[in-house]
């Protein structure tokens, strides 16, 4: 009689878990989603603030007075669940971020993962294209600026570009 009643709750815990798991993940993927949006609100005023400073000094405090908070933010994303059609767009923020700060390999760390999430997103390809050619790495640079052309405009690209763009061979 008491294994029968057991295998009656059974169904019944295990729904619970699942519903619990379900649960926390959501919660997460909102959190993450909502912390985007801010990272994303927050990188917009300091473009806006970093294009009306005309010193070197005054660019460089607005980049000293943002930094704890787009690090604090970036850290807090990339410990959270996430939705995956938003991903993406997370990651390319984070890259502008980071960019934004100077920290021209975490940009291109984030871009790939954008990448990884969504291969044919044109804006990370072009962002992308641009860290290489910061960094240096003009032949990726100019790969990824003609894949991200090639999707803005709809046409067929070549994939050797694509994988010069985002294969982690030395120049």
């Amino acid at each position: 009689m008491t294994i029968e009643k057991g295998v009656m709750f059974l169904p019944l815990g295990v729904s619970i878990v699942f519903f619990l798991l379900f649960s926390i993940y959501y919660i997460q993927m909102a959190e993450r989603y909502y912390l985007a949006t801010y990272l994303d609100s927050v990188d917009s005023i300091f473009a806006k603030e970093y294009k009306k400073a005309r010193t070197p000094a005054q660019k460089d405090r607005l980049s000293r007075q943002f930094s704890p908070v787009f690090t604090r933010l970036t850290r807090r994303i990339e410990g959270l669940y996430g939705y995956w059609k938003r991903m993406h767009v997370t990651y390319h923020v984070l890259a502008r971020v980071a960019l934004a700060q100077g920290r021209t390999g975490d940009a291109a760390r984030y871009l790939e993962r954008a990448l990884d999430y969504h291969p044919y997103y044109a804006n990370a390809y072009d962002m992308l294209g641009n860290v290489w050619l910061i960094m240096g790495a003009r032949d990726r640079g100019r790969a990824c600026k003609a894949v991200a052309k090639a999707i803005y405009k709809d046409l067929p690209f070549d994939k050797a570009d694509m994988q010069a763009c985002r294969s982690p061979k030395s120049e």
